[in-house]
C-alpha cells in the first residue's frame, strides 16, 4: 500500500487539474475572435464618404454607395459625395462666380434655398420675398424689435404704444423703449407710467425694492402698494 503524505497529495491534485484544464486553454487559443467593427464604420461615416461631406483621400472607396466625387468650381481642393456632379443646384456647389439657379443663393459654397423667411438673403441685390427684408443675410419681418425698421407704414410695430410693449426705431433698428429698463424713448412720454428717468433710461419704481416713484414718473403716489413705504428713496415693506 503506496501512502503519500500531504505535499504529495497536494502536488498529485494540481497535476489532476493541470490535465484536465489543458483542452479548455488548447481550444481557448485556437478560437479566432471577430471583432465588430461598427465603431470604425461609425467614425468613416462621420468623416467623408456619406453623402454632402468630404470625399475619403485614404480609403478604398472615395465615396460609398456608388455616389460621384464632385469638386467646387470656386475651389478646387474642396470637394463632397453627390449622386451627380451638377453645380448650381440646391445642395450643390456653387457654379464658377457663386452663382446658383432660381430661387436660390450661394452660402458658404453651395446653393440653398433664398428669399423667404429665415432663408437666407437672395444674391440679386439682397433680396427676399414678400415684405421681408434683408438683416445679416437672412430675411426677416420687419418691425419687430431687433429687426429692421420698416419703409412702409408704421417703422415699428406697437411704436404708437404708450405701455411696457412700446417701440421705436434707432439707428434702422426696432428696439423696446420707456420702459423695463430700457433706454428712454424719444418722443413724450419718454418713460411709462410707474418708470423713473435716470440717465437716459428707463427703471420700474414704486414696487419692492425698487426706487419711489414721483410725479415725472406719471404715478402720484411714492409706492405702488399700500402695504409698501418709501424709505431713503426706495420702496420696503411697512
Amino acid at each position: 500500500m503506496i501512502i503519500f503524505d500531504k505535499k504529495a497529495l497536494k502536488l498529485l491534485y494540481l497535476f489532476i487539474f493541470i490535465l484536465l484544464l489543458s483542452p479548455v486553454l488548447i481550444a481557448c487559443k485556437q478560437k479566432t475572435v471577430i471583432v465588430d467593427n461598427w465603431e470604425e464604420q461609425t467614425l468613416y461615416a462621420k468623416e467623408c464618404g456619406m453623402d454632402g461631406l468630404p470625399c475619403c483621400s485614404d480609403k478604398d472607396k472615395v465615396c460609398l454607395y456608388e455616389q460621384e466625387c464632385c469638386i467646387d468650381p470656386n475651389n478646387l481642393e474642396r470637394n463632397m459625395c453627390a449622386n451627380e456632379c451638377a453645380c448650381g443646384e440646391k445642395g450643390a456647389f456653387c457654379c464658377v462666380d457663386d452663382k446658383c439657379g432660381e430661387g436660390l443663393s450661394c452660402f458658404a459654397g453651395r446653393c440653398v434655398e433664398c428669399g423667404s423667411i429665415s432663408d437666407h438673403c437672395c444674391q440679386n441685390g439682397d433680396e427676399c420675398n414678400n415684405d421681408l427684408v434683408c438683416h445679416n443675410d437672412l430675411c426677416v419681418v420687419c418691425g419687430i424689435p431687433g429687426n429692421p425698421c420698416c419703409t412702409i407704414g408704421f417703422a415699428c410695430v406697437n411704436q404708437e404704444k404708450r405701455d411696457n410693449n412700446r417701440t421705436e426705431c434707432r439707428r434702422d433698428q426696432c428696439i423696446f423703449c420707456g420702459s423695463n429698463n430700457a433706454i428712454s424713448c424719444q418722443n413724450e412720454p419718454i418713460c411709462a407710467p410707474g418708470h423713473l428717468l435716470n440717465n437716459n433710461f428707463c427703471l420700474k419704481c414704486g414696487e419692492t425694492n425698487q426706487p419711489c416713484c414721483n410725479e415725472e414718473s406719471g404715478v402720484e403716489y411714492t409706492c405702488i402698494d399700500d402695504s409698501l413705504v418709501c424709505e431713503l428713496g426706495f420702496c420696503t415693506k411697512k
